[in-house]
């Protein structure tokens, strides 16, 4: 996935980055600023994950985002 989607849920928009969901923001105002998925080895240490299978669905009532990561 390459560039920047950016979701709608009534109020509240999100923009999801290479798998990340950025800059979460409702009525405006920005509320969170990143979740995401983290591969770990054995020591914790984050491994670089390649998303596939991604989906994203959006409609009025909201949006949906899954994919894989290995």
């Amino acid at each position: 996935m390459a560039g920047k989607v950016q979701l709608r849920a009534g109020p509240l928009v999100v923009d999801l980055v290479d798998g990340d969901l950025r800059r979460l923001r409702l009525n405006g105002r920005e509320v969170l600023s990143r979740i995401y998925m983290a591969l770990r080895d054995p020591g914790w240490n984050t491994i670089p994950g390649e998303i596939a299978n991604l989906s994203v669905r959006q409609d009025r009532a909201g949006f949906a985002v899954t994919y894989d990561s290995m």
